[in-house]
């Protein structure tokens, strides 16, 4: 009878040992095995990204300067209407063109804001910004067709959207040309968006930049070594006017 009294007080002992110590301890347990298998997680997601950049980096600084400097002047960081006025003029003069207006003007600001665009479930970042091109000339059809072919050998990008012409007898028209030049959004953000598991973020940023594909192959190809650059260096002057015009000039 008492070995069955103690055996129970044995098996009651034992299951408060095991609810009042034992099980907290493997519940702490369990969540340490979460917790590391969530550094794990991130330690590799983390190793693949640095590998993932190191590829890019290597291409990236294949890149030779002047490359580099060609691709700025694609799609500036600036819409640089000036330099684009000078280099449509220029244009015009070594194409036999007379240009009578020049109209280039940036989109208003409330449409220059980044864009993004559903697509199957993604969002899709607009990170440009447009500049609307108004060129009225008269040439020939000879001097115009010369004209197209140095806008579109030029690096800076520029799409032709209309084109209007008019005779004016003989071999001379009326042409004017609705075009659009781009530059770069400094508004753009890269929505990296909120992880929703540990190591997300680190996922996040892996899939963006598998994404991106630098082909250092275009540098070599033909159709960018048909490009040159037209858009003239604007310099200001060192040597500048007088502060004030309106004083008189010393007597020398």
């Amino acid at each position: 009878m008492s070995r069955s009294i103690i055996s129970l007080l044995f098996f009651i002992t034992a299951i408060v040992i095991f609810f009042v110590w034992t099980k907290p301890l493997l519940d702490d347990i369990g969540v340490l095995r979460g917790e590391k298998d969530s550094f794990n997680k991130a330690l590799e997601n983390s190793r693949e990204l640095q590998e993932v950049r190191d590829t890019l980096l290597g291409k990236f600084n294949s890149i030779s300067v002047e490359d580099s400097a060609s691709m700025s002047k694609i799609v500036p960081a600036q819409a640089e209407s000036t330099e684009l006025m000078v280099e449509l003029s220029n244009i015009a003069n070594s194409s036999g063109v007379i240009i009578s207006k020049l109209n280039v003007q940036p989109e208003a600001e409330t449409a220059q804001k980044p864009v993004f665009l559903e697509s199957a479930g993604e969002k899709n970042q607009q990170n440009y910004r447009k500049v609307n091109l108004s060129i009225s000339f008269s040439a020939s059809y000879e001097g115009f067709c010369v004209f197209l072919e140095e806008i579109q050998r030029s690096l800076r990008l520029i799409d032709v959207d209309k084109i209007d012409f008019f005779g004016k007898g003989g071999n001379l028209y009326d042409f004017t040309i609705h075009a659009v030049a781009y530059f770069s959004s400094e508004d753009s953000v890269s929505g990296a968006g909120s992880a929703g598991e540990e190591g997300g973020d680190f996922v996040t940023m892996i899939n963006k930049l598998k994404t991106l594909n630098l082909d250092v192959g275009f540098f070599s190809s033909k159709e960018f070594m048909f490009l040159k650059n037209l858009t003239p260096d604007i310099i200001p002057p060192v040597e500048r006017g007088r502060k004030n015009p309106f004083l008189p000039f010393e007597k020398i």
